[in-house]
């Protein structure tokens, strides 16, 4: 298997693995900048622990639209959270994915920390 990918709000890509079993635990890797933003391996070692997981680029960076802290990159991750009980579509396949009632937690380093902390207030 290989990471998915799909884009909220029209502007934030996001890599992600559906979890092996129905599971609504969610966990979003913010990660620093300016680094090649890949978390494959743990990515796939949170999809055996059974757990959805997302890698985004924030607005502005790689391959997400938008203009590079416009916004605050904690908005990033609500509104990424606000999704994931809507649905979203792998950018592939075009496969509808919902997590109902998500389990968030959220893990963050270098300039993904300030982005989890601040996110995590509102969550």
């Amino acid at each position: 298997m290989y990471t998915l990918r799909t884009r909220f709000k029209k502007e934030i890509v996001s890599e992600f693995l559906p979890p092996k079993k129905r599971s609504n635990k969610v966990i979003i890797i913010c990660g620093g900048m300016p680094s090649y933003p890949s978390k494959r391996e743990l990515q796939f070692f949170f999809r055996k622990k059974n757990f959805w997981s997302f890698v985004p680029r924030y607005r502005g960076s790689w391959e997400s639209d938008g203009t590079f802290m416009r916004k605050s990159p904690h908005l990033d991750v609500l509104d990424i959270v606000d999704s994931l009980p809507k649905g979203f579509a792998d950018s592939w396949s075009g496969k509808r994915y919902k997590v109902k009632a998500p389990e968030i937690y959220l893990v963050g380093s270098s300039f993904g920390g300030p982005a989890v902390i601040l996110a995590s207030k509102a969550c």
